[in-house]
């Protein structure tokens, strides 16, 4: 057996993917706050790895410098990170970029749970990257998201999200109830009478409408935000202007919860495709842009948008932005034996880097390490991962939920 390790928040990030598993322990409450209390969410069992490739490594920032050492390369870097995923605990809505936790009116009903005041003041959401480096232990367990930085370099300018990327269910993937996985794994669908992690809302366990809380997958999104490193004195860099939203993923249009007031008769349905009943609602990402009162920081007034799939029927108000991309499910699609929808696209996120980023020089201290010390185009970037506050399935049913994120990344 193969065992997820519980306490082990270790990643492991290689050439050309990253791969994320995160195995959620507590009950996710707050961070669906459009639907319920306040409180903690707790997250733990955290897994990056990547394949090797040639043509694209990555690296991490040293002591939060630029990793200047060849060594800092390689084709696979893991470390721990200490309470990395410990308790996400508001609720946050985001179009990749800019993180809101927006004011609610009173829930008027467990169907529709609670309504964004729109003209209401907002707050920034936490990010784990500020929570777990700002000196402030009692933020350390409070970030609304998973936020940190990499970076990649290569030889060609232009780099890539690669289309066999994908976002999983624990259960899709055979991650039984113990955190394990047999060998040969027993993968179990999302929905039926034999489903890990039951939730306790729908269908009771062994019935067979009953639905799993991997489900949450169907919330989840994924946002790179980078700029080129144009040049490094020391360990200090210098970055080609600001920082860019580059890449905005919904991962699992083919999951969508259907609610009602009897909490008993909650519905998941999986393997939705553009064209069928409810794409319209799960092929799109909703979200609040806060705004601020004009000549002032006062963070009010929030906008409601939403991006959507050009595969599906949607209204004239909803925008489909270069950077927004949608995981590819076709009409002749087979959604039996567990088949796991991918970006199924290449999505472009960098090839403007300038010549002089082509000239910094990095180090050896290895004697058989025969990389090039120059010639490598580098870009820094940001990676986000969150539950959308305004998706369907970012709901407190979704208890327990398991989950393993894999980008790919080439040229």
């Amino acid at each position: 057996m193969k065992k997820i390790a519980i306490g082990d928040k270790r990643f492991v990030i290689t050439k050309n993917l990253i791969m994320m598993l995160v195995m959620l322990v507590v009950i996710f409450i707050a961070i669906f706050a459009w639907y319920s209390n306040n409180d903690t969410v707790t997250a733990s069992g955290t897994q990056i790895s990547a394949k090797s490739a040639d043509n694209v490594e990555l690296a991490l920032p040293v002591n939060g410098e630029f990793p200047v050492n060849n060594s800092e390369w390689k084709t696979e870097i893991s470390f721990n990170a200490s309470e990395y995923l410990k308790n996400l605990v508001k609720d946050v809505t985001s179009n990749g970029e800019q993180f809101v936790v927006p004011n609610f009116e009173a829930a008027k009903s467990l169907k529709d749970g609670r309504t964004v005041i729109p003209n209401d003041v907002w707050t920034e959401g936490l990010s784990s990257k500020v929570a777990l480096s700002n000196g402030k232990p009692l933020d350390d367990d409070q970030y609304n998201y998973i936020s940190f930085d990499f970076y990649l370099r290569a030889k060609s300018k232009t780099i890539n999200v690669n289309a066999d990327s994908f976002l999983a269910a624990g259960s899709e993937l055979g991650i039984n109830k113990d955190g394990e996985i047999a060998d040969p794994p027993v993968k179990r669908a999302l929905v039926g009478s034999n489903v890990y992690r039951c939730s306790t809302y729908g269908d009771a366990e062994g019935n067979a409408n009953a639905f799993s809380s991997d489900a949450i997958i169907g919330a989840m999104r994924v946002s790179l935000v980078g700029t080129p490193v144009a040049s490094v004195s020391g360990t200090t860099e210098t970055l080609q202007g600001n920082e860019e939203l580059k890449f905005v993923w919904l991962p699992r249009p083919d999951v969508y919860l259907d609610t009602s007031d009897n909490q008993n008769d909650w519905r998941l349905y999986t393997g939705i495709k553009p064209t069928d009943t409810n794409a319209d609602k799960t092929y799109c990402h909703s979200f609040y842009y806060g705004k601020t009162v004009e000549g002032t920081d006062v963070k009010k007034g929030l906008e409601k948008q939403t991006y959507w799939d050009t595969a599906v029927k949607a209204p004239e108000s909803y925008t489909k932005p270069a950077n927004f991309y949608v995981s590819k499910v076709t009409e002749q699609t087979d959604f039996s034996n567990f088949y796991i929808p991918t970006l199924g696209q290449s999505a472009e996120i960098a090839n403007n880097a300038p010549d002089s980023s082509a000239q910094i020089t990095f180090t050896k201290d290895k004697q058989d390490d025969d990389r090039s010390t120059t010639g490598y185009y580098v870009y820094k970037y940001t990676m986000n991962i969150w539950i959308e506050g305004e998706d369907a399935e970012a709901r407190r049913s979704m208890n327990n939920g398991v989950f393993s994120l894999e980008l790919d990344f080439g040229t």
